[in-house]
């Protein structure tokens, strides 16, 4: 199974085609059986090929809409005995957690500080102080925030490139909309006078209106011009994302241990004692941006996930209850930090819901196999999970391994037996690469819900969060049943 977030070809009408491949809804145990009753083994029909590939999984998909998001609910042939079976085999003490999920969500390819960051405009803000453009990180958390969505999440992923860096030469590629110093002068000038006629008339309210514009006007000319020094775009990402968010970021914390699952990384499983790939519940990201950054672009001693964890967590040292500060405060803190393996961003974990889901949790920058460029990738990822195997010693006894990953800036996911990879779609919108016929970033976030009782009793749940959705909220303000898309949380 697996599925893409496509984005419209336009840019007046801007909108998301969800594209799937359904998995087949056959029981394959039972099909192997009748060929081997049959005597059909080795006569290499189709079917026989089909349900013998060890990519086979086979389930369905169901699709739910709520409040404008479409949510992919895949659903394993062994759910759909136990869900659809005789009452009377029902476990009655497993049903009572069928309800029951750990979530995730992630944004990833930040990009803070480049001109094509994507940005929405919040024409209310915090009530007594004026708009702004808020990053896509912060406008999703926003709605969440606003329509009842606040601590019903447990862990939060940034996979890759939480800052632009200096990648590349960005600052001879002007984005398109950027005005000339004349440019601005004269449209400062030509607001100037129109408030001028509208405050001599006395018309307070379009002065008011005019005021707002011209302000709006000016910040997205700052953001379109873009931030080429990298502390200021890591200044940018601690006061727009972290700081003005802290409310969410302290949810997820305090969502997790209320949670009472358990994460086992690398260090308890192996028994180490301490290992990089230990996955927090806040993970930050070391962007292949930032380490090609500098002079010597293969001696980078420095991750900007290290800059990042250690200033969100003195931020929440101040929002949550000193409880959490020891496990807070702590070098390589189990609750914020930026996993790593060498300079890569790679989180690896456990997750016991003590329901009787088991996952492999991994979270890395990019996917192991990326595909062509207008392409996912996520094909040959699966498959080179599967050739590798248990390749990093963790997952023996899990249920399914889940796997995020950024950098391609697509949306999209791929189901086989006992894994599951994700796409994390960006929050950057095209560059002048996309517009000469590169592939075109796929904007938006994404939350992943896993049943407390394991993929063989429940559906897991995915949905992405489109730039073209949070843009109409920011418009009409349409009400949002969180409940509904994010399940009820453990």
């Amino acid at each position: 199974a697996s599925g893409s977030l496509l984005d419209s070809s336009t840019y007046d009408v801007p909108h998301s085609s969800l594209v799937l491949s359904l998995p087949p809804a056959v029981d394959g145990d039972y099909i192997s059986r009748a060929y081997k009753k049959s005597d059909l083994i080795g006569k290499s029909t189709l079917v026989e090929k089909f349900v013998g590939s060890p990519y086979f999984k086979s389930g369905a998909i169901a699709i739910s809409v709520d409040s404008g998001l479409i949510s992919l609910l895949p659903v394993s042939m062994e759910a759909i005995q136990y869900l659809g079976g005789p009452p009377e085999k029902r476990n009655k003490n497993k049903d009572k957690d069928l309800g029951k999920y750990f979530t995730i969500q992630a944004t990833s390819d930040l990009h803070s500080g480049h001109p094509w960051e994507w940005h929405v405009w919040d024409n209310k803000g915090v009530p007594g102080k004026p708009g702004k453009h808020l990053d896509l990180t912060s406008a999703i958390m926003n709605i969440e925030r606003q329509c009842g969505g606040l601590g019903r999440t447990h862990a939060y992923w940034i996979p890759d490139d939480g800052t632009q860096g200096d990648n590349f030469p960005n600052h001879v590629q002007p984005h398109e909309n950027m005005l000339s110093t004349e440019q601005l002068r004269k449209e400062i000038a030509l607001f100037r006078d129109l408030i001028r006629k509208a405050r001599s008339a006395g018309n307070a309210g379009e002065v008011e209106r005019l005021e707002d514009e011209l302000y709006r006007r000016i910040l997205f000319q700052n953001i379109v011009k873009g931030e080429y020094r990298i502390e200021n775009q890591l200044r940018k990402l601690i006061y727009g994302v972290f700081v003005d968010n802290i409310d969410m970021w302290a949810s997820f914390i305090a969502a997790f241990k209320r949670s009472g699952v358990e994460y086992k990384g690398p260090s308890k499983l192996k028994g180490h004692g301490h290992d990089e790939m230990d996955l927090p519940v806040n993970a930050l990201p070391n962007g292949n941006h930032f380490a090609h950054s500098f002079v010597d672009k293969s001696k980078c001693h420095l991750t900007e996930g290290f800059i990042l964890a250690e200033a969100l967590k003195g931020r929440l040292a101040l929002e949550l209850p000193k409880q959490y500060h020891e496990e807070l405060l702590q070098d390589r803190s189990p609750l914020v930090g930026s996993p790593l393996q060498g300079q890569e961003f790679v989180g690896i974990t456990v997750l016991d819901t003590k329901k009787g889901g088991k996952y492999g949790l991994h979270v890395r920058g990019s996917p192991a196999r990326k595909g062509p460029a207008n392409g996912f990738g996520l094909e040959a990822a699966a498959k080179n999970a599967v050739t590798r195997g248990n390749h990093n010693g963790c997952f023996h006894d899990v249920d399914t391994e889940v796997q995020m990953t950024g950098d391609i800036h697509k949306g999209g996911f791929v189901i086989i037996d006992k894994y599951v990879h994700v796409s994390c779609p960006a929050a950057t919108k095209g560059d002048p690469y996309s517009i000469r016929g590169f592939a075109r970033s796929h904007v938006g976030g994404v939350i992943v819900s896993l049943p407390a009782l394991g993929v063989n009793y429940a559906p897991m749940r995915i949905t992405f969060v489109p730039e073209a959705w949070v843009s109409e909220w920011y418009q009409k303000r349409f009400p949002v049943d969180f409940t509904k898309i994010i399940p009820d949380p453990l």
